[in-house]
């Protein structure tokens, strides 16, 4: 079962079915808060899901979305988007099998997982292209099992920075993990981890977004951040020195996340291009697409590709009409630093919470003048 949030995703998967002569089936991921993957419960969006109802080999077979405990009052407010939503899709004459929130709780009768038993030890095979956190997890969890074990990654690896931060981290309280070789990680049963007192290292991925301002006549340092650290997006600093001396090529199949930032700054520079961009469909949101939709309104000549984004250096202005967040913290972020040069208006900026809930109050700080609108 395939997790989608576009009507263009569920067109590919139907197309691709039907090549196989076969139907494939999707649940619908929405977003009623928590702003990760997915899209919100609007209007705009109920008509989409009722499309993909109406796509060939396609079967939408339920919906869900990141919810806490729904006896939580704030969280009940999470649980009843969600109904209302649904609700307006079925008075559509669409229906769900089920639907649930990340809590596992089935809220509509239907088909039903139930999972006993622990996880034990053994051989697990997994691909490194999709997401670092099936390895991690696992990592996580089949270190304190009784057997030994072994995650054998079948596909080139993708983001191993975070693979080798998780195994940092675990060593530092005492579990330890082995590369056997360039695909294998052994990891002993047994382990145990030991309590310890220590200091959480400062946050690459938001520093990126200060010191990009740097790029545009601003003069900000960010303290608290390792030299040595192992985070993948500690190479903002030298890609924004090539962006800021041309239009270079620059791999981001490592450091996914710098890339909204990297295509807004590269578009007030000088351009530049951009590959191993492909997993960036599979984030908040379609961050390739996202930015590129966003940057033309600036006036950015902007191509995307399916595993690379070309920004070609232009005459960028005000935008010329309001800017969406995307439901995406790191576009939001990224918009306000090439906003802070063109001026513009940012729909949907209370997404920064997902990650830094300060940046605006700290950006204010910098001297960078906006108004808040609540709705």
């Amino acid at each position: 079962i395939q997790t989608v949030f576009s009507l263009e995703q569920v067109e590919i998967l139907g197309k691709l079915a039907m090549q196989l002569g076969k139907t494939a089936t999707v649940h619908v991921k929405l977003d009623t808060g928590f702003h990760r993957l997915g899209c919100m419960p609007t209007k705009e969006y109920k008509e989409e899901v009722c499309k993909m109802f109406n796509v060939a080999n396609i079967k939408v077979d339920g919906i869900f979305s990141d919810l806490a405990l729904v006896n939580d009052e704030e969280n009940k407010k999470q649980y009843d988007l969600m109904c209302n939503f649904i609700d307006e899709i079925e008075k559509e004459g669409y229906n769900f099998i089920g639907y649930a929130g990340s809590d596992g709780q089935m809220y509509q009768p239907g088909d039903t997982i139930t999972v006993e038993g622990k996880l034990t030890g053994g051989e697990y095979s997994l691909p490194g292209n999709i997401s670092s956190q099936f390895i991690t997890g696992l990592l996580f969890a089949l270190s304190v099992t009784g057997e030994e074990s072994r995650i054998k990654i079948t596909t080139e690896i993708e983001s191993k920075s975070y693979i080798e931060l998780t195994r940092a981290a675990m060593a530092a309280f005492g579990v330890k993990v082995i590369w056997e070789d360039e695909s294998t990680l052994y990891i002993k049963g047994g382990q145990k981890y030991s309590a310890r007192e220590i200091t959480v290292e400062g946050d690459y991925s938001g520093a990126a977004f200060l010191e990009a301002f740097n790029l545009f006549s601003g003069e900000v340092s960010v303290r608290g951040l390792s030299d040595s650290s192992l985070q993948g997006d500690r190479v903002y600093r030298e890609l924004y020195s090539k962006l800021k001396d041309g239009a270079p090529k620059i791999n981001i199949e490592d450091c996914p996340d710098l890339g909204p930032i990297l295509f807004a700054v590269s578009a007030g520079l000088n351009g530049a291009e951009f590959v191993g961009t492909k997993r960036l469909k599979i984030k908040e949101s379609d961050r390739a697409s996202a930015m590129a939709e966003e940057l033309r309104k600036f006036g950015c000549s902007i191509s995307v590709f399916e595993n690379s984004v070309k920004i070609e250096k232009s005459a960028l202005h005000a935008p010329t009409e309001i800017l969406s967040g995307h439901n995406d913290h790191r576009i939001v972020m990224s918009l306000a630093v090439l906003a802070s040069v063109y001026g513009g208006e940012i729909d949907g900026s209370e997404t920064v919470k997902k990650s830094y809930p300060d940046f605006f109050s700290d950006i204010e700080k910098l001297g960078i003048k906006f108004i808040h609108k609540d709705n």
